[in-house]
């Protein structure tokens, strides 16, 4: 992607000091600001990546569904930080609100249902650093 188009700082900039406090309330007030819209009804950002280890914030509208997906590695954290989140997996559906952290092992295949606006904070360990957790 030509830097010109970027809509954030370049993550080897943005990720490139040895420690990184992040308010993760402000981190999602910025996300909801972006002047460009979502996708699919949600938007995200990688707060933080180095290695194998990614964090990123997902800002949710009303409705949003995010289909049967597995994380390109595991395990998987996911943390409600506002509103609530369904999180169906084959063994169970998860009704999670603020403060709920759900914790899943490598290949757990997974859906998002998201009733009201919402946020949430995903860490994920990455099989192969160089893709992101969606690809």
């Amino acid at each position: 992607m030509n830097d010109e188009k970027r809509l954030r700082q370049h993550p080897a900039e943005r990720f490139a000091a040895p420690e990184h406090l992040i308010d993760l309330h402000k981190a999602v007030e910025a996300l909801r600001r972006e002047p460009h819209k979502g996708t699919s009804g949600h938007r995200q950002k990688a707060l933080y990546r180095h290695g194998p280890i990614e964090c990123l914030v997902f800002l949710f509208e009303e409705g949003s569904v995010l289909t049967d997906h597995v994380v390109n590695g595991g395990p998987v954290a996911i943390q409600v930080l506002d509103g609530a989140i369904s999180i169906k997996t084959p063994d169970a559906r998860h009704e999670m609100r603020a403060g709920s952290l759900l914790l899943l092992a490598t290949g757990v295949v997974h859906s998002v249902t998201v009733e009201q606006p919402s946020s949430m904070l995903l860490t994920v360990y990455l099989d192969d650093p160089n893709l992101s957790p969606a690809e």
